[in-house]
């Protein structure tokens, strides 16, 4: 899941009060934007925090490959 400063905390306690609506915490990822400006920051945040290689995802991604952010 993708939040914010805004919206971390809150989202962190919707989940935790809902027993994350059946899944295992493990299941769900947070990744918090430093600057939320849409999705233009994904690509990066996915490789930056590892979840690129933890989930396995080829460098095919289009702007990941295009920024040279290695895989």
């Amino acid at each position: 899941m993708l939040t914010s400063d805004d919206t971390h905390s809150r989202t962190t306690k919707l989940l935790e009060e809902n027993a994350y609506f059946g899944m295992k915490p493990s299941q769900v990822k947070m990744v918090k934007q430093a600057k939320p400006h849409g999705h233009g920051d994904v690509h990066s945040l996915l490789y930056s925090t590892g979840l690129l290689k933890e989930w396995q995802v080829p460098s095919a991604l289009g702007v990941s490959a295009h920024q040279r952010v290695p895989c």
